[in-house]
């Protein structure tokens, strides 16, 4: 069964309890805590108006339940503007290669599975994103993708032990952030099957994934996307109502002089007006009756196109970090510092906060499971482009241009250039020196020609 503490433990518990397993013969499945989602069902059956997402936001921002902000955050996925920049938030990390680093601290304890370079192999095929079998990058973007909207995400880990027996994995997996809950003594409490359990950062059973440290989840973006998200769906649920009752004309007519709509003649062509709105219809009317095409003149409609476009600034400003109106300049793909339109230092932030939470409650965790000495833990690391490289070339070269040019002028009005010149320009100017020839150096005569500092 679930192992239930009452207190809060140090970041990475004793192994004892961070890593207790069930014993051997045991059903596996039983070691291993289930989320609660017995009020899950009933969530997905609220009907959203401005009151109930106001309940949401509060109870998200006060951190009593996330079970309507976490269903309030699935349903806003329907709106085509937030999902597009959900998407781009998620997407960039796709692209960039992880890689793992080999341990640096720790007591190494040799077990006959070779150097902390082997720790890094054995960390590396046991997570590779691109075989996909303990770590998914599903689940990198389910990370970023909740970490966004609620501000935090949860992950617990299940002991995936090799065929072999030699090593013993840990499979992260995502915790639903409906089954969560704050209490102030506590802390965040997991909701399983067998009641509240403290989530405790890093004691091999839980990783919390955020980038603050007190109530991350006021940072959710789900707390200024809600009432952006709510507008625009009655702004799109009054435009359709609107183009369905004022949308397409109708015909109107007066019946002759003297014939009342309930005698036979009235009644025919009240039926053959019904016909009018097929499309290819027309009909036969009696003598003298009057017929119109009545079309809206309303220039109402335009007021649903201010509504649900007012937010086509702010829905993308708030997820990606910037208005959705930055264009990509070409050249380095992220020099003007968005990737995939999402801000870098978003991006930068969101992969940050992955390889730290990972580290922290997967790696070390796993260090300890195989080597005995979580200090031994293998680090992650996502290799993103460095948006600042082009202009520090162009920047080096136009202060090399510069410095030649002042040794250049300097020989020619006859000074002498010695080295001690050279390295005090070097440092003016923020480059590496040239250096004289030993003979010139030693003579101190006038440089020949100026050095190149390429």
């Amino acid at each position: 069964m679930a192992t239930k503490r009452t207190t809060k433990t140090s970041n990475f518990a004793p192994a004892s309890e961070a890593v207790a397993g069930p014993a051997e013969g045991a059903d596996y499945a039983q070691a291993f805590a289930s989320p609660d989602l017995s009020h899950w069902s009933q969530s997905h059956q609220y009907a959203w108006d401005l009151d109930s997402v106001a309940t949401a936001k509060n109870e998200h921002l006060l951190g009593t339940s996330f079970v309507r902000s976490a269903a309030l955050a699935i349903h806003m996925r329907k709106d085509a503007a937030i999902f597009k920049a959900l998407d781009q938030r998620v997407t960039p990390f796709r692209g960039i290669p992880m890689e793992f680093l080999a341990p640096k601290g720790g007591e190494w304890v040799d077990r006959g599975r070779g150097t902390p370079e082997r720790v890094r192999a054995e960390t590396a095929a046991a997570f590779d994103l691109e075989t996909g079998g303990n770590l998914t990058k599903g689940l990198i973007a389910e990370i970023i993708e909740w970490k966004a909207l609620a501000g935090f995400a949860v992950t617990y880990n299940r002991r995936v032990p090799r065929a072999d027996g030699r090593i013993v994995a840990l499979r992260p997996e995502l915790w639903p952030i409906s089954c969560v809950s704050f209490d102030p003594v506590q802390g965040l409490l997991a909701w399983t099957t067998d009641g509240p359990e403290p989530i405790v950062h890093g004691d091999g059973r839980w990783t919390i994934y955020a980038d603050h440290d007190a109530c991350p989840w006021v940072w959710g973006a789900l707390v200024p996307l809600a009432l952006c998200w709510i507008d625009r769906a009655f702004g799109i649920r009054d435009r359709r109502n609107q183009s369905q009752a004022n949308g397409s004309g109708r015909p109107v007519a007066m019946l002759p002089k003297g014939v009342k709509t309930n005698s036979p003649e009235g009644r025919a062509a009240i039926a053959v007006m019904k016909m009018l709105t097929r499309p290819n219809s027309g009909g036969v009317f009696p003598e003298g009756m009057e017929v119109k095409w009545l079309e809206s003149v309303s220039q109402a409609w335009q007021i649903y196109r201010e509504i649900i476009g007012g937010q086509d600034r702010d829905i993308p400003g708030i997820l990606l970090g910037q208005d959705g109106t930055t264009k990509s300049q070409g050249g380095n793909y992220i020099k003007d510092g968005l990737l995939n339109g999402v801000k870098v230092d978003r991006i930068e932030a969101d992969l940050l906060c992955v390889s730290t939470g990972l580290y922290v409650g997967v790696f070390r965790p796993f260090a300890w499971l195989n080597w005995g000495d979580p200090e031994l833990a293998s680090r992650s690391k996502w290799a993103i482009p460095d948006p600042d490289q082009d202009a520090r070339a162009v920047a080096y070269g136009e202060r090399s241009a510069a410095y030649n040019a002042d040794i250049a002028g300097r020989r020619a009005n006859g000074e002498v250039v010695s080295q001690e010149l050279l390295d005090a320009l070097a440092r003016r100017y923020g480059i590496e020196p040239g250096r004289l020839p030993a003979k010139e150096s030693a003579n101190d005569t006038t440089l020949g020609a100026a050095t190149s500092l390429a």
